[in-house]
């Protein structure tokens, strides 16, 4: 049922594309997503065969018309007729990972013992943008674990030079010897 979901996310990407409607998709459905987080009963019920498909479809558009793009609600609608509401969050992760690549964007993960400088930040996401050739969204993590140095996790790479890790790496070429 995920492919699905990224079926759906793909496709209604190739048609916010089409209609030069990419951010205000990527809004509707970060929007939904808070709402049917919210409220599971709801999703139950808009995905169960308790309520006829035109009784889910009066319940949808009474949440949603008016207050989400066209585009947004028929992929709701789609959804609700299909009993596959469940798979709303790949579909809007398959979306945003479209958006993503489309744009040249890159989520970074930062992981430091301490919180980082605005200074610093800024040098990390340029030297990161300047590698990547992506723009890149980051996210800080405090980890006081690390002990010092950081972990940068962006495209699946992993860049670890926290004294935590060299630790363990020490650990175990003096585990070898021994």
């Amino acid at each position: 049922m995920a492919e699905s979901g990224a079926m759906y996310g793909n496709a209604i990407h190739d048609l916010a594309v089409e209609c030069n409607r990419e951010s205000e998709i990527m809004e509707d459905l970060k929007l939904v997503a808070g709402v049917l987080s919210q409220e599971p009963s709801y999703v139950r019920l808009l995905d169960s065969y308790a309520l006829s498909k035109g009784e889910r479809q009066t319940l949808l558009d009474q949440a949603f018309a008016g207050r989400i793009d066209s585009l947004t609600l028929n992929l709701l609608r789609i959804l609700v007729d299909h009993n596959a509401l469940r798979v709303f969050t790949q579909c809007k992760n398959a979306y945003i990972s479209a958006y993503k690549e489309r744009h040249r964007i890159a989520s970074a993960r930062i992981s430091s013992a301490v919180e980082l400088k605005a200074e610093q930040k800024e040098k990390i996401v340029a030297s990161l943008e300047h590698k990547t050739g992506k723009t890149i969204e980051p996210e800080y993590v405090v980890n006081p674990e690390l002990r010092g140095g950081m972990r940068i996790e962006v495209d699946g790479v992993c860049y670890d030079n926290t004294v935590s890790t060299k630790l363990d790496n020490l650990a175990r070429v003096l585990s070898r010897q021994g």
